[in-house]
């Protein structure tokens, strides 16, 4: 139907200029009485015109209106819409697992009909909830967050709340004010990267200062285990190349398990980092992350030491609970790709007290931590 591709001015103007015309040839008709017969047909062929015009119009009006009732009534109202302000941040503290997430099929592409998806550990479908809060910020809501006007307040306040949610998802101490330990990253290996670069910059500008002589001439050391992801892994022998740690790599056994025992006789004062992921995206195993954060925590107590923990939690992170507080771990990687948010989506906590050095300098997003616009679907 042609009239679908005309907009309301235009149905206005058919209207308006048939009333126009029809006046028009009024006037005409009373001054040209002597060729009565012609402007009979003249007023006829206009009023039609008119009559035309007009049901045109609103039989538009009845289609668009119905077709508007529709719409509205098939489409699915998002359940976390913008806020307008900070008032309305309101965040579920105690936010529960089995609270997130249902896949978002409709968008599947047609050859992938009649197929099951079992990959979750490579990545998700976005989950509808998540397409669904998405939706206002590819559109209406498009103001750059580090903006102060009336464009960019909105977005600001909703990436204030996005920042809780992660907070509260992973229980962060932090979660019931700014959020502050929660740092968005671009992917869970910018994120596994950064947390290694952090705890050697706070070896150097902590820990090293208060050891003793023998120890300053050593390199730090970073424990790690031998199925961590290549983002861990690789990037902690690159660094080992370069001479710039000390790398101790713990063994698993046949169920995939680090050795405890053989983890915590590696520690010492000289230890900058120990990394090992909460479950491995291979075959699954999820470690003793508790018990590796109190043998940890024991050893700091005991020896004055300052050896910081991180866990690679991508594959846990909104399919277990997880709880850092609990855990004893002072970094998390947290992607969201892997429990249904789009690619390119991750974050890092850091635990409060644990001095970060910039990520990337700039314009002093994320806490002064990584510059750049901030990606809104965050």
């Amino acid at each position: 139907m042609f009239h679908e591709n005309f907009s309301d001015d235009v149905y206005r103007y058919i209207l308006d200029s048939s009333f126009k015309v029809f006046k028009w040839s009024t006037e005409v008709t009373n001054k040209m009485s002597s060729y009565r017969g012609k402007s009979d047909l003249l007023i006829g062929s206009f009023l039609g015109f008119g009559l035309a015009g007009c049901l045109f119009y609103l039989h538009n009006r009845i289609v668009r209106q119905s077709a508007s009732e529709d719409l509205q009534d098939s489409t699915p109202k998002p359940k976390v819409p913008y806020p307008e302000s900070s008032s309305e941040i309101q965040v579920d503290l105690h936010l529960q697992q089995s609270q997130i997430g249902t896949p978002h099929y409709g968008l599947q592409d047609p050859q992938f009909d009649g197929c099951i998806y079992f990959d979750y550990n490579a990545t998700t479908p976005i989950y509808r909830e998540v397409y669904e809060a998405m939706m206002p910020f590819l559109t209406k809501c498009f103001g750059n967050p580090s903006s102060s006007h009336i464009f960019g307040k909105p977005c600001k306040t909703a990436l204030l709340k996005a920042r809780r949610y992660v907070a509260a998802l992973i229980n962060a101490q932090s979660a019931a004010e700014n959020a502050e330990e929660i740092v968005f990253t671009s992917c869970g290996s910018e994120s596994d990267n950064r947390a290694i670069d952090i705890a050697l910059i706070y070896y150097y500008n902590n820990i090293k200062p208060n050891l003793n002589d023998l120890e300053k001439n050593s390199l730090p050391t970073v424990i790690t285990s031998a199925v961590e992801h290549p983002a861990v892994l690789c990037y902690l022998r690159a660094l080992q190349m370069q001479g710039k740690i000390k790398l101790e790599v713990i063994g698993v056994n046949e169920d995939g398990f680090v050795n405890l025992a053989e983890l915590s006789s590696k520690l010492s004062r000289t230890t900058a980092l120990v990394t090992i992921m909460h479950s491995n995206n291979e075959v699954g195993t999820i470690q003793p992350i508790r018990a590796v954060g109190h043998s940890i925590a024991s050893f700091n107590q005991r020896e004055k030491a300052g050896v910081l923990f991180h866990s690679d939690a991508a594959q846990s992170v909104g399919k277990v609970p997880i709880d850092v507080q609990g855990l004893g771990v002072d970094l998390l990687t947290i992607v969201g790709h892997k429990f249904g948010a789009p690619k390119g989506i991750a974050a890092l906590f850091i635990k409060k007290g644990v001095k970060a050095s910039p990520m990337l300098v700039g314009g002093g997003q994320e806490g002064g931590l990584r510059a750049g616009t901030l990606f809104l679907m965050i």
